[in-house]
């Protein structure tokens, strides 16, 4: 873990040394070796997605390179696992790491039926006050952009539900996502209502 925050090259010796041994990694101490937490109940991907892109680069390689010892059923759980501040990976990259959302969003793209029915707790989770991944990203255009597109590649229902979430779903203090860009980035809102007017038609 202290690998993963504080040192890139060590990471990536790391995963390498695991990749040339896999053999000797069941899938049992590959489940934990990402699932473990520290004491700020952050996993290795939450750290990276919290403060090092290119660690979380290294990571999500890893796994696909190594997917065959990963089993299917597992994966989404190590992007719904939430910290002490109920983050969850992705939304730590579109507050803190935006370069970091879009090969999230790759990954879990490349794998849609095994995601599928965790996108909404992926995507939707709310941290401690009331922002979810979408809310977090405003101060980002391009990857809000990201994020609605990725939305809008998935199920109708999906979809409909996410303009449910852009009119109705408030933060702590009462605000939905369009009041809070109109508060934080007003630049952004044009091409919130676009998504909305494309998506009714």
């Amino acid at each position: 873990m202290l690998a993963v925050k504080n040192q890139i090259d060590a990471t990536y010796s790391i995963l390498r040394f695991i990749s040339a041994n896999i053999e000797n990694f069941d899938s049992k101490i590959l489940d934990k070796m990402f699932l473990t937490n520290d004491q700020n109940n952050f996993t290795i991907l939450m750290l990276a997605a919290r403060y090092q892109p290119k660690a979380l680069e290294f990571i999500l390689a890893f796994i696909d390179e190594n997917i065959a010892f990963f089993p299917v059923k597992n994966l989404p759980a190590f992007f719904i696992d939430n910290n002490s501040d109920n983050y969850n990976c992705l939304m730590l990259a579109a507050e803190y790491q935006p370069i970091s959302v879009l090969p999230i969003l790759n990954f879990i793209s490349n794998k849609s039926e095994s995601f599928k029915p965790y996108l909404e707790k992926i995507v939707w989770t709310k941290n401690k006050k009331g922002y979810n991944s979408l809310m977090l990203a405003r101060h980002h255009p391009e990857v809000m952009a990201s994020l609605i597109n990725f939305i809008n590649t998935q199920s109708k229902e999906i979809v409909y539900f996410t303009l449910n979430k852009i009119f109705l779903e408030k933060d702590d203090l009462s605000l939905t996502f369009l009041m809070l860009l109109a508060r934080d980035k007003a630049s952004s809102l044009k091409f919130s209502f676009e998504y909305i007017y494309h998506s009714g038609h």
